[in-house]
């Protein structure tokens, strides 16, 4: 009787992980199932976002939505107003300043600049105001010191100093820009 209540145990705990597993391989089916229908409406949308935004960011897209026409019409202009106007330049003598230096040591800013034009109509009137330009820019550049004028940001600060005090002293005509031929420090 042991023996026969052994193999009902046994034959009971057979069924009941066959059970099990039918339970378990059916909750896996269903959870497959389930996310198989979620990879097959994610992803699609994911490649197609993804594929958008490469093609969005690389530039390609931008004749159809109209971004180029813009970007060209401006280079156009741009290049056809360049054409009409031949630039003009004043050059203006050499300016040697004293720096402001704390050291004992004098040193010295020797400059050569040139003005450019927005106007070729504005040269004699620029010309004529030379004293005054020559002026405002000597009384500027003998308040430096060489750590202002160190490195490409001292160079583009001084320029755009420099065009703000020329078109203070020319106003109401405006330069298009400084030109610098020759900066030395001593």
């Amino acid at each position: 009787m042991a023996d026969e209540e052994k193999k009902e145990n046994e034959d009971e705990l057979e069924e009941g992980d066959e059970r099990a597993e039918d339970v378990e391989g059916g909750e896996d089916e269903n959870s497959g199932g389930s996310s198989k229908k979620i990879l097959m409406i994610v992803l699609p949308i994911l490649l197609l976002v993804a594929i958008g935004g490469g093609l969005y960011f690389s530039g390609f897209l931008d004749k159809y939505l109209g971004k180029e026409e813009t970007v060209e019409h401006s280079k156009e202009e741009t290049t056809e107003e360049e054409m009409i106007d031949d630039p003009v330049f004043v050059k203006l003598d050499d300016i040697l300043v004293s720096l402001n230096s704390p050291a004992n040591r004098p040193q010295y800013l020797r400059l050569s600049v040139q003005l450019e034009l927005k106007k070729p109509e504005d040269q004699a009137i620029v010309e004529k105001m030379m004293p005054r330009i020559i002026d405002k820019i000597r009384g500027y550049l003998s308040e430096l010191r060489v750590q202002d004028l160190r490195g490409s940001m001292g160079i583009a600060r001084l320029r755009t100093e420099l065009k703000a005090r020329v078109n203070l002293a020319i106003k109401p005509i405006e330069i298009k820009n400084v030109l610098f031929q020759e900066i030395l420090i001593q």
